[in-house]
């Protein structure tokens, strides 16, 4: 996989911010370390995933709130994704230990266990940027 540049995890969360206000309707694809393992199993802590994601998409725009209750499109998340450090997008497929199944569901992935990012047909990787050269 050829990289376009190495940024930091600073500089490709502006480039997300900035790809979700202008690119409504374009897919992105974020590699990432996951935090947990999942209910299932399946996925285990520390395992390299590959989502697609689409921002703009307004058609399941419900949140289940912590009482049990489910809220309309107008109210917020359960949880605050900024304090914890996450970004939420519309996945259409995901990939992991080889296997790639189709999910279209919101997702939310961590901005610092992001390895690379694949946005504009440009794929960047996330790390320390190198030392500039003399």
């Amino acid at each position: 996989m050829a990289y376009f540049k190495t940024i930091s995890p600073v500089a490709a969360r502006e480039l997300i911010y900035a790809h979700r206000l202008q690119g409504w309707g374009r897919t992105i694809s974020v590699a990432w370390d996951r935090r947990t393992t999942s209910d299932d199993g399946q996925r285990e802590q520390g395992q390299l995933e590959v989502l697609t994601l689409r921002f703009g998409v307004k058609k399941h725009l419900r949140t289940q709130l912590h009482d049990g209750q489910v809220a309309g499109s107008g109210s917020s998340a359960a949880y605050d994704r900024a304090e914890k450090g996450l970004f939420c997008g519309f996945a259409m497929s995901r990939k992991y230990n080889g296997i790639s199944e189709r999910v279209n569901g919101y997702r939310c992935v961590p901005f610092d266990q992001m390895r690379w990012l694949k946005l504009d047909g440009n794929i960047y990787k996330i790390g320390a940027a190198p030392a500039p050269q003399r």
